[in-house]
């Protein structure tokens, strides 16, 4: 399997995306806060709870 020059230098983005986003504090904080908007901290026991009350019918 070959790569494609994209899919060559998509390790290299990512570290300069890291590299960028460790060196600025004020994007960090932004992007945990965004982040922690979209998290459901109970998802998989509320579908755990879905998947039961579903299979009883």
């Amino acid at each position: 399997m070959e790569l494609t020059e994209d899919q060559a230098e998509q390790p290299e983005r990512l570290g300069r995306a890291l590299a960028a986003l460790l060196g600025n504090q004020s994007e960090r904080k932004q992007l945990s806060q965004r982040i922690a908007k979209l998290a459901h901290p109970q998802a998989a026991s509320e579908i755990a709870g879905l998947i039961l009350r579903t299979g009883r019918g």
